[in-house]
């Protein structure tokens, strides 16, 4: 693949379509396990169409085609375990952003639903922790 540029992402910007892809499915929406293996892990995309919570925020925030671009498919070898790693060679992101996205990311790979990981997202985004 050739270098692309890296393309902003703010945290209204991931606030925003991470509600959105929530409202969309439903806050309690579980991300299914692979058929395959069994194990919940998380694709952000399958060809064109979002998968799990970060791809489909994603596919919200990016043009159709910087999302096939930018974000790997199922299967590949450019596939990120982390949204942090993703959201580090792709794109220009806040790192108060990426701890939040990869807490939102945690939860849902840890079978919770989409709108339990929407407040894990805004709970690390917030920084809930410095206040208590």
């Amino acid at each position: 693949m050739t270098d692309i540029p890296p393309i902003r992402i703010t945290a209204e910007q991931f606030t925003t379509a991470l509600e959105a892809a929530v409202e969309a499915r439903g806050a309690d929406y579980v991300y299914p396990a692979d058929t395959e293996s069994g194990i919940r892990a998380c694709y952000y995309r399958d060809g064109d169409e979002p998968l799990c919570l970060v791809g489909d925020a994603l596919s919200r925030i990016l043009t159709p085609e910087q999302f096939v671009q930018y974000v790997p498919n199922r299967v590949g070898p450019s596939y990120q375990p982390l949204a942090s790693g993703l959201l580090r060679d792709k794109f220009v992101v806040d790192s108060d952003v990426i701890w939040a996205v990869d807490s939102a990311q945690a939860a849902q790979d840890g079978g919770a639903p989409w709108g339990k990981a929407l407040g894990k997202y805004k709970d690390a985004l917030t920084g809930w922790w410095s206040e208590q």
